[in-house]
């Protein structure tokens, strides 16, 4: 426990180091001109294309040295100790004009001179004016940019907390140490509804959602969905799971065929448990409304996203008497899922429910390093809205927003 601590800690230092040591501007040193030498920090482009026979820029086309990704001051960006030879190698001439980059030219009338302009692309290019062909240059640039984002110390710091936290808590957890997790009703009701439909003989009904799998309500309700089908695999009950999307079916088949396996159970496992209905919306709530009225399941789950059809879905269940459990992320729905079912889970109830569900020590730890950031995260809320009001009462001379950059 303690070593893990020391090494947090001593990360947390290495870190804020390399963060000090790259904030500043850095002056980055040229050097062949048809090289791609400046992939991190700019990158290098001729106008006229690269030369293959002859290892030299042709001073006739468009007269662009390079091009330079920077992030600066525009009134400090300055061309320090400039070295440029032609294709001859004998060192050139060159002034810079600075009058280009203060009135926002493009191009200098000096003759043997260079200067600094934004182009179409909105980068920084070197231009020159010569007589002679370029074959390579050497040269600083003041101000040049930054390693890091300037102006964003606060949230990079806050970011590398956050990961130290949830790193801490995921390897706490991997260890053994007990994690708490406050006890959730819909999720212990998940085994006292398949246990319900197993003493009455009725089947199990579960719906995945409307939406694909680019939807992470959906995923959530295929962990949910592996879950239940280990449950009615160990009962023996029948399980009953439409779908609005094929690539969902196959996902949700492969879900219950490896529950049923991992409860020895494959003989009760059957493709068609997992079958498509219809990709249209209410079409989709009708063929389901249509099964819970013929075969009437003892338990119902509606657990993914769901839009307009949730109220129906809902309350054709409790027409019938299923007990309903129900979890989604659209806000918009979960109030009529609470009024019509027995048990809803709400927001990060839903998607914490594999965590819950598995007991997994990645996972716990996981939703515990979230929840102590998202209290950090409030806390830092609350002192921020405090403090700015002090400053706009002019209590205070210290603006705490500006800690947050633009």
């Amino acid at each position: 426990m303690k070593n893990r601590i020391v090494l947090f800690i001593v990360s947390f230092f290495i870190i804020c180091l390399f963060f000090w040591w790259g904030r500043g501007p850095k002056s980055i040193t040229g050097g062949e001109a048809y090289n791609k030498q400046y992939e991190i920090t700019f990158f290098q482009k001729t106008i006229s294309g690269i030369p293959k026979k002859n290892n030299f820029i042709p001073a006739d086309r468009n007269n662009t040295l390079v091009e330079l990704n920077i992030i600066g001051n525009q009134s400090k960006l300055e061309l320090e100790n400039l070295v440029i030879f032609d294709s001859s190698g004998n060192e050139m001439e060159f002034v810079y004009d600075k009058d280009v980059l203060v009135n926002g030219l493009k191009s200098s009338e000096n003759t043997n001179s260079l200067w600094l302009y934004k182009n179409n692309s909105d980068h920084w290019t070197v231009g020159y004016n010569s007589e002679s062909d370029i074959g390579r240059f050497n040269f600083d640039v003041k101000d040049f940019g930054w390693i890091f984002v300037h102006g964003k110390d606060v949230i990079f710091l806050a970011i590398i907390v956050s990961s130290l936290i949830l790193l801490y808590f995921i390897q706490k957890a991997g260890y053994g140490e007990k994690i708490y997790l406050r006890p959730i009703a819909g999720l212990k009701a998940i085994e006292e509804a398949v246990g319900r439909a197993t003493e009455m003989g009725k089947s199990v009904l579960f719906v995945p959602g409307i939406s694909d799998l680019d939807q992470v309500e959906t995923v959530a309700g295929l962990n949910l969905l592996g879950h239940v089908a280990g449950m009615t695999a160990k009962y023996e009950t029948a399980l009953n799971v439409p779908v609005s999307k094929s690539i969902v079916m196959e996902a949700g088949r492969e879900a219950c065929k490896e529950s049923y396996l991992k409860a020895g159970r494959p003989d009760l496992y059957y493709d068609d448990m997992v079958h498509y209905l219809t990709d249209d919306q209410f079409a989709y709530a009708a063929g389901v409304n249509g099964i819970m009225l013929r075969e009437k399941p003892a338990a119902c789950f509606y657990l993914g996203k769901f839009y307009a059809e949730s109220l129906i879905l809902a309350e054709t269940g409790n027409s019938i008497g299923a007990i309903q459990i129900a979890g989604t992320g659209s806000p918009s729905q979960i109030p009529f899922f609470v009024t019509a079912c027995d048990y809803t889970l709400i927001g990060e109830e839903f998607f914490t429910a594999s965590a819950y569900l598995s007991k997994k020590p990645e996972l716990l730890g996981s939703i515990k390093g979230q929840d102590i950031v998202k209290g950090l995260v409030m806390a830092a809320m609350v002192i921020t809205f405090i403090f700015h009001g002090l400053f706009q009462f002019g209590w205070v001379d210290f603006d705490i927003v500006t800690l947050f950059g633009n």
